[in-house]
């Protein structure tokens, strides 16, 4: 299966990607944005400008391509508005960079934990934070550069990361990633980004009634989502998603006994609709979502302990013009613009993916930032 690298390679996949509204030069992209339908915050304010975001789960540690993103976001010209959203809702150990710093020592990698696995299918809003086992961390990490690299600017890099660790007052690991991250991108790739965090940003009312709309049209969403996929599956190209069921509904929910994420799905009692799950530790749950045509989530969304999957992006679409992606991101942005034209009426999103820096250094921003 194709991805999206070899796609570029060609006349005819960049012809592909373009047509589906996938550009690699930001002159091309900024040509394509307009403006967004309305601002979030509840903001009075003229929308006078285009809004771009980039997004990510929100690490402690990052590779080259989250840091392309980052750059290229700051480095749009134009009167462009932008935002990076930072995920917090999205399973701790769905990478291992969410609660690891990874260093090399020799031809192996050194994997210093900040959480325990225990915490893998927790939100990282949820994951709370053993002080303990912080400076534990920081201190093992001390140990492994004066091991690997025990020259004084690595020193004195370190001390300034510890010195963040050590007086943290983050409670979660979401919290702590979001301080590293700050630091990192500020005091190392010295660039200035608004920061936005997912799990206050799904609030918003603007995305609120997103996902009325979509839950609404939840049948037609799913047919275009399938079939969008299954068209790319044909051409030779990996969606980087699978199909979507026929109780599909893009909502999770974090148990309010032991914080595991569960999946939230479609189910009918007359004419009422309820979004249902059950936790691994037992627990079930069955919110009511609205009666025949009429979308009602305030149960649900009341709970603060909501969050959406990977169709994300059709809940912001009302607020903005374009977005910065990853290269999977890309390729199911396609499916999601698919969705956006086919069952929700609306234009798609230019995307604009960052092209390679030429960094061949394979090391994480923690490890550059040591040893720069």
């Amino acid at each position: 299966m194709k991805q999206l690298a070899d796609l570029l390679k060609s006349e005819e996949g960049t012809e592909f990607l373009r047509e589906n509204e996938i550009y690699t030069h930001p002159a091309q992209f900024t040509t394509q944005l307009k403006k967004p339908t309305v601002l979030f915050g509840a903001k009075q304010d003229p929308i006078d400008k285009p809004v771009v975001y980039a997004g990510q789960q929100i690490y402690l540690d990052y590779t080259a391509s989250v840091r392309d993103k980052i750059q290229l976001l700051a480095e749009l010209d134009g009167p462009i508005d932008s935002f990076f959203l930072w995920l917090d809702t999205d399973r701790s150990g769905s990478d291992k960079l969410i609660s690891k710093i990874i260093w090399p020592v020799d031809e192996t990698q050194v994997s210093i934990s900040i959480s325990t696995g225990k915490n893998k299918n927790i939100e990282t809003r949820f994951v709370k934070l053993d002080q303990k086992q912080i400076r534990s961390s920081i201190d093992r990490l001390g140990t492994l550069i004066r091991q690997t690299n025990p020259s004084q600017k690595a020193i004195e890099s370190y001390s300034a990361l510890r010195k963040l660790f050590s007086e943290t007052n983050a409670s979660t690991l979401a919290e702590l990633n979001l301080e590293v991250t700050s630091f990192l991108v500020e005091d190392y790739l010295q660039v200035s980004i608004n920061n936005i965090i997912a799990s206050q940003l799904i609030q918003d009312p603007i995305v609120l009634d997103a996902l009325k709309c979509l839950i609404s049209q939840r049948e037609g969403v799913i047919e275009a989502y399938n079939n969008s996929v299954q068209k790319l599956v044909e051409l030779g190209i990996d969606p980087q998603v699978r199909k979507l069921p026929p109780f599909y509904l893009p909502l999770h929910f974090s148990c309010d006994q032991d914080n595991t994420r569960v999946n939230l799905t479609y189910n009918k009692k007359g004419e009422d609709h309820y979004a249902a799950g059950e936790c691994k530790c037992g627990k079930t749950f069955e919110f009511f979502i609205g009666s025949n045509t009429n979308v009602n989530l305030d149960e649900v969304v009341s709970t603060n302990r909501w969050s959406p999957d990977v169709t994300l992006p059709l809940l912001l679409r009302e607020g903005i013009s374009g977005a910065i992606v990853g290269k999977s991101s890309a390729l199911y942005g396609i499916v999601l613009n698919q969705v956006l034209k086919e069952a929700l009426s609306k234009t798609p999103v230019p995307m604009l993916v960052p092209n390679s820096s030429g960094d061949t250094n394979p090391q994480s921003l923690i490890h550059n930032y040591i040893n720069q």
